[in-house]
């Protein structure tokens, strides 16, 4: 599936999208926004795309231990080979700059704030962009890239936080659930989609990481400018 199709299934998929605010703060009443001089920088706080799996326990029972055991034994070592799978895959710090540049472009439209050198010394705002975590995760629903970053925006005259907000995203790149919660099918699911998950390539893992840094940035950009109203 190409990056095209994939768009159209993330919007059938939408309500596997989840943004929470995790912290929260918002000032921009008193700090306004529109017209200002602002920098804006990135970071990200994760070396690396992570890669995980998880198996669900086929059967549950007291008298049956070994079966859990088998589960967390394939989930454990599942992960470390997905990790290792996707080591170097992803630019993280580049990552971070694609969410950076996606609000920069919101703000400059919505806003008409003026992108600054941080050293400048008619500097209004800096907002920095924190990527905390990246990571690919399957489980009996599929595959999932899974997203965190947070956003914190500085009065460079005051150095007061004047807004706050963290944002998880989880994109389906393989979705087969069957609904059934049945532990011997979702652990069966569980084992198919760690197979789809060590079967995809790093071309799409990449295109699916900017798909995601774009829309994330596109998103974060939108609250801002909603709350600088």
């Amino acid at each position: 599936m190409n990056m095209t199709s994939r768009t159209v299934s993330v919007s059938l998929f939408i309500l596997l999208l989840v943004l929470s605010a995790c912290s929260s703060t918002s000032r921009l009443r008193e700090y306004p926004l529109r017209g200002k001089n602002v920098a804006f920088i990135s970071r990200a706080e994760c070396d690396e795309l992570s890669g995980s799996v998880w198996v669900d326990d086929p059967d549950p029972d007291d008298d049956s231990p070994w079966t859990a055991v088998a589960s967390l034994f394939l989930s454990l070592f599942g992960s470390i080979a997905a990790d290792a799978t996707f080591n170097g895959t992803i630019d993280t710090d580049g990552a971070a700059r694609v969410v950076s540049d996606g609000i920069k472009r919101g703000l400059v439209e919505r806003c008409g704030v003026i992108p600054s050198d941080p050293g400048d010394p008619a500097l209004d705002f800096v907002l920095a962009t924190r990527l905390r975590r990246i990571g690919v995760h399957s489980n009996a629903d599929g595959v999932f890239l899974r997203v965190k970053v947070t956003e914190e925006m500085y009065s460079a005259r005051d150095s007061t936080l004047v807004w706050e907000r963290t944002l998880r995203q989880e994109l389906p790149l393989r979705f087969h659930s069957t609904g059934i919660w049945d532990p011997t099918v979702m652990a069966v699911e569980g084992v198919v989609s760690a197979v789809e998950l060590f079967a995809m390539e790093e071309e799409e893992v990449q295109s699916a990481v900017l798909f995601t840094a774009e829309d994330t940035g596109f998103m974060l950009g939108e609250m801002i400018a909603r709350e600088a109203r």
